[in-house]
């Protein structure tokens, strides 16, 4: 009976029409575009197979690739937002890379795809059926925690209360305060964008006026990194992950561009010659490793 009052009611007939309205202009808009975003997701999923290229329901699998494969793969991921990091790290470390809102989905991704011991998840402390035998919180050392407050009133995705819960405090830069490891971010040499065969040391820019550009979450640390070298920047800040094409970095002049490791993976297509990143390595206590290997092995850390 209830059914047939709701059949009924004006509100269901107004619906009904919507629905008709819509469906009957699916086959001129709707249905071509359909296919064509199926198109483009076939089309991933078979650019790449065996453990290479991995593309469904969202994921991404990087692996080992070369020669062309290598170039069309960069390509694709150049298109992608969010593809920076992820392609950073594959070609930094030489291991697969999973991308994916369901972290468990992603691990079980690699395991599919690779024999492996260790998975390590970037930005994974707040996906709980995520298994974890480590959790790390990094700090930036300089902004710390804001305001304090939670998203969307502050930069905290969880209440500081947290941190009493996680295995190890980093503090990112600045100096650590009690119960912190202090990392350090180095970086020595710049190497070039579109040949990275061909590096220098930094130190090399000392004294000269360089175009400076980062993409990243804190583009000051950048700057004041070039700048501790004795390097004269022109900043160029850019939003986190930004995609950049080639008139980003057109700056009518001959200065040499400097840019971050992550930008770099997206500019290699249109880099000059005089363009260079510079990459850095974390510098941590032995210590810190150790107290990874121990929790590792279900041992009590020292």
């Amino acid at each position: 009976r209830y059914l047939t009052q709701l059949r009924q009611s004006k509100g269901y007939r107004s619906f009904k029409r919507a629905v008709r309205s819509g469906l009957e202009r699916i086959p001129k808009i709707g249905l071509p575009l359909f296919r064509f975003i199926e198109k483009v997701r076939d089309s991933l999923r078979s650019l790449f197979v065996d453990g290479q290229f991995f593309e469904a329901l969202g994921f991404k699998y990087i692996g080992p690739v070369d020669g062309h494969d290598l170039k069309r793969l960069i390509r694709v991921l150049r298109r992608s937002k969010n593809s920076d990091e992820p392609l950073l790290i594959h070609n930094a470390a030489d291991v697969p890379v999973a991308v994916g809102r369901d972290r468990v989905a992603a691990g079980r991704l690699l395991l599919a795809h690779r024999d492996c011991d260790v998975i390590v998840a970037d930005d994974g402390l707040q996906h709980y059926p995520l298994f974890r035998n480590v959790e790390i919180c990094v700090i930036d050392g300089e902004r710390r925690f804001g305001n304090g407050l939670l998203l969307p009133a502050g930069p905290l995705r969880e209440p500081l209360s947290r941190l009493a819960t996680v295995d190890f405090r980093v503090c990112n830069g600045a100096q650590a305060r009690p119960g912190e490891v202090q990392m350090q971010l180095v970086g020595e040499a710049a190497v070039g964008v579109s040949d990275p065969a061909v590096s220098r040391a930094l130190r090399d820019f000392s004294g000269r006026r360089v175009h400076a550009v980062a993409g990243i979450g804190n583009p000051a640390r950048f700057f004041a990194t070039l700048r501790a070298a004795g390097v004269d920047v022109v900043e160029h800040a850019f939003a986190d992950h930004h995609v950049f094409v080639a008139r980003d970095l057109d700056f009518g002049d001959d200065l040499p561009v400097l840019m971050t490791q992550k930008d770099a993976v997206k500019c290699a297509a249109f880099a000059c010659a005089d363009f260079w990143c510079v990459p850095v390595r974390a510098e941590l206590p032995p210590d810190f490793f150790d107290g990874i290997a121990h929790k590792m092995a279900g041992e009590p850390v020292p």
